[in-house]
């Protein structure tokens, strides 16, 4: 009662809409299951370093083998 034929159209276009886009955030989920799982936090960026970063312990082996 008191609907419109456009209005009946509208509502079966957007339950359309709908139901496509619970289809597609599903399968996103089931491609992707190591990611929705982990529970992913994202941070924001790492300072810069202001000098030189100290050798590490394979550049110390390796230039004590080379004198």
């Amino acid at each position: 009662p008191g609907q419109t034929v456009e209005s009946v159209q509208a509502r079966t276009e957007l339950e359309k809409l709908r139901t496509a886009l619970q289809d597609a955030m599903q399968k996103l989920d089931e491609s992707n299951p190591a990611t929705s799982k982990a529970g992913l936090v994202v941070m924001g960026p790492a300072p810069r370093p202001t000098g030189e970063a100290p050798p590490t312990r394979w550049q110390l082996v390796g230039g004590g083998a080379l004198l």
